[in-house]
């Protein structure tokens, strides 16, 4: 699996439905999951349906491992892709990647509120409600 996000982060569709071989055709969606990071995108990309993805995944605990390592390879790419455009001057995406990484950076404001709150009613009739 290659990883290195690409500039292109959207595999070219298939000119062919399926791999005819079974891991030719897991190989191939595990390899997109990487360079897209979407499951979707990378099913369209090697001409499978999502949900076969998913059934598999269920199915085949060996498969699902392997997916979920390609997912977190792909979350690798795009945090390396984030750090990237952050130090060309993204001062906010900078504060965000900080604050996920290290509690820190954390966002320390918070709201509290507390007391009590006492409400007094009172109903008063008009005239014209009166009954004599």
């Amino acid at each position: 699996m290659d990883e290195n996000i690409s500039e292109n982060t959207v595999p070219e569709p298939s000119k062919t439905k399926k791999p005819k071989r079974a891991k030719a055709w897991r190989k191939a969606v595990l390899d997109a999951v990487v360079t897209c990071s979407s499951v979707r995108s990378a099913c369209d990309a090697v001409g499978i349906s999502e949900g076969h993805v998913y059934r598999v995944r269920a199915q085949d605990p060996q498969f699902e491992v392997e997916f979920q390592n390609a997912l977190d390879l792909s979350l690798k790419n795009l945090e390396q892709e984030a750090f990237r455009r952050a130090k060309k001057g993204s001062d906010r995406l900078v504060e965000f990647l900080l604050a996920r990484r290290d509690p820190r950076y954390k966002n320390k404001e918070e709201l509290q509120l507390g007391g009590n709150i006492d409400i007094k009613v009172e109903f008063t009739r008009d005239d014209a409600d009166k009954t004599s």
